[in-house]
């Protein structure tokens, strides 16, 4: 592949190119001789078209088993964030029934607990607010109560009574 006459490059150590070559010109260390060796421009479009489809095509065909894989790990590995979700997202306003941490992770757990901890302030919230309705309700049921009070302390009774009901 070598020209038959001399490269007209730069006699520079380091590398240079002409029209149909890459070049690296070397001096001699002991002698005025200068070393050029040269890579032909199309061998060298050649090797990387050919390197690059040689990483790429592997790669591409890899790709969808890789995408699969993270997929399917994610989806078993958030299992747990979704049963714990679906678990709170399926209750009604009423059910303040504790949820289940069993199969679940650390720092599930952590979570299901502190909820289950806020339900329990919830339940006990509302304990009290249904003690009161239900003394408000006797109070107010109790004629003798109702004909010795004041009308405002009654109608003071029936009104907070009402916004009980509402909250509850």
């Amino acid at each position: 592949d070598a020209p038959d006459l001399a490269m007209q490059v730069s006699l520079a150590d380091g590398f240079a190119e002409t029209a149909q070559w890459r070049v690296y010109t070397l001096k001699h260390s002991t002698m005025p001789v200068f070393i050029h060796i040269a890579d032909p421009l199309a061998h060298r479009r050649v090797a990387l078209l050919t390197g690059t489809a040689g990483m790429l095509l592997p790669l591409l065909a890899v790709l969808p088993l890789l995408a699969w894989l993270v997929r399917t790990i994610s989806r078993r590995e958030l299992e747990p964030v979704s049963a714990l979700s679906a678990q709170i997202g399926e209750r009604g306003g009423d059910d303040l029934r504790p949820v289940s941490d069993a199969n679940m992770p650390r720092e599930l757990g952590a979570i299901a607990l502190s909820t289950n901890h806020l339900l329990s302030r919830l339940g006990k919230a509302l304990g009290k607010l249904e003690g009161e309705a239900k003394g408000l309700r006797a109070k107010l049921g109790n004629p003798a109560f109702v004909a010795k009070a004041p009308e405002e302390v009654v109608d003071e009774n029936r009104a907070r009574l009402e916004a009980l009901e509402e909250e509850i």
